[in-house]
């Protein structure tokens, strides 16, 4: 079944690049909606784990929510700050590293669509947009080469 993989600190600027994209009503633009869907999903799988990192160093309220003072986190040991901070920034950046896989299971040919469309795009792009749509082609263009690997 295709795949695609990204790391999970690339969600918000493909998120953004598909978004952003101006498509023609057909299956490709269908196959985006489809896939902002499960981007959408993945965010919040990542918020979810986010916040359980961050609850092993910040102060939880008795809601089980992170305490915010003057807009932001208290750390449970303010004593052992600097050392807590650089253990939280390790964990993220480790959660930024992983990666998550949608699979294009039954909307298969509408992300095909999508991605026929975005290789054809005749558009500028610079900046976040483009490394955006770099790593998403990639992570497509993985999947079509183990589909000619396994002819």
């Amino acid at each position: 079944m295709k795949t695609i993989k990204l790391e999970n600190q690339l969600l918000l600027p493909v998120f953004t690049f598909l978004q952003n994209v101006n498509l023609k009503a057909n299956k490709a633009s269908r196959g985006r909606t489809q896939l902002l869907k499960r981007l959408e999903e993945k965010s919040k799988e990542f918020n979810e784990a986010l916040t359980e990192i961050r609850k092993e160093y910040f102060e939880v309220g008795k809601d089980d929510e992170l305490v915010v003072v003057d807009g932001k986190y208290e750390f449970k040991d303010e004593k052992n700050k600097t050392t807590l901070e650089a253990e939280l920034n390790g964990k993220v950046e480790e959660l930024n590293k992983e990666h998550f896989e949608i699979q294009f299971g039954e909307y298969s040919t509408k992300y095909d669509a999508l991605f026929i469309a975005l290789d054809n795009l005749e558009i500028e792009i610079s900046g976040q947009e483009a490394f955006a749509y770099n790593e998403l082609m990639d992570a497509y263009e993985v999947n079509e080469d183990k589909k000619e690997e396994e002819k």
